[in-house]
């Protein structure tokens, strides 16, 4: 079996790479680092939305291959401010990982996002929800889950996409990409005040980045078709989830609110059961536990 990982040297990607045999990582490491990755790991620079970059990959047909592409603009505010590029990358790259599958008769695993549901009333959220994005980013995702299911239509593909609810956990992302555990756990570790955008009480699922690659490689290995949410299953308000940083590092100082970001969502919590049935996966690490985790890698990472 050889692996094709895309977006294979950032955040999630990297973990996944480092988790699995053979691999080979095609990443242009806009956000990803080469040093996230073991040495064993192949590492091809180049960007997935220019198929040029991937007809070397061509060679492979007849090999067993899956590909999972996690190469995206997965930052709703830079996709708002970006929006040809985030189209480019997240609609067109998926095009061009889809026409590769094509070509090799690969199996493919999408990470998509729990943008493509926008706001919900119904709580948790299926994967048979309507899916009614309220952002770019969200719309991004959900028409390559369009293109994904065409393919899997007209060309017989076999492919699967994981809606990924808010990951957390080890790795840096930096200022521009970071998201709100790690915007939190900046502020709290330079001695300056966090910020909250709107009034703190909008909710998130969020699940631990290990439990997150688990569930690629359980998708992989079992080559399972279909939607699947990856959450912790859980609801957590911003609120909260400021109080157990600042229990996890033994400091508090008072957050700074500021108004509310456009088109974010209030409440988000996902019904895992269809990913406990079918791929046999569930999360592991509690929110207290991870963050634990997380608060003790920053402070090493942003204290060295």
């Amino acid at each position: 079996m050889i692996y094709i990982i895309t977006g294979g040297a950032g955040f999630i990607g990297s973990k996944i790479a480092n988790s699995l045999g053979d691999v080979i990582v095609i990443d242009n490491l806009e956000s990803g680092k080469a040093s996230n990755l073991k040495k064993e790991v192949k590492l091809v620079i180049g960007d997935v939305s220019d198929y040029k970059n991937l007809k070397f990959l061509e060679t492979m047909k007849g090999e067993e291959v899956n590909i999972l592409h996690l190469a995206a603009i997965s930052n709703a505010n830079i996709s708002r401010l970006n929006p040809l590029k985030a189209v480019k990358v997240n609609v067109m790259g998926t095009e061009n990982i889809l026409e590769l599958s094509r070509v090799l008769d690969a199996y493919v695993v999408f990470a998509s996002s729990a943008a493509v549901y926008g706001e919900k009333t119904a709580l948790p959220i299926r994967e048979d929800s309507k899916k009614e994005p309220i952002n770019l980013y969200g719309y991004t995702k959900s028409l390559a889950e369009e293109l994904l299911e065409s393919y899997v239509k007209e060309y017989g593909i076999k492919a699967s996409s994981l809606r990924l609810f808010n990951v957390y956990g080890e790795g840096i992302k930096g200022e521009e990409n970071a998201n709100v555990m790690e915007s939190f756990a900046r502020k709290l570790i330079m001695g300056e005040r966090p910020v909250i955008f709107g009034d703190g009480i909008n909710t998130r699922d969020f699940v631990y980045v290990d439990d997150v690659v688990n569930s690629f490689i359980a998708t992989s290995s079992k080559k399972a078709t279909g939607t699947f949410n990856i959450g912790s299953g859980k609801e957590t308000n911003i609120r909260e989830l400021l109080e157990l940083i600042e229990r996890a590092m033994g400091k508090a100082i008072d957050p700074v609110f500021k108004e509310a970001r456009k088109n974010d969502v209030k409440r988000s919590v996902a019904d895992i059961s269809k990913a406990k049935e079918v791929l046999n996966w569930s999360p592991k690490v509690e929110l207290k536990d991870g963050i634990k985790k997380t608060i003790d890698y920053y402070k090493r990472y942003l204290l060295l």
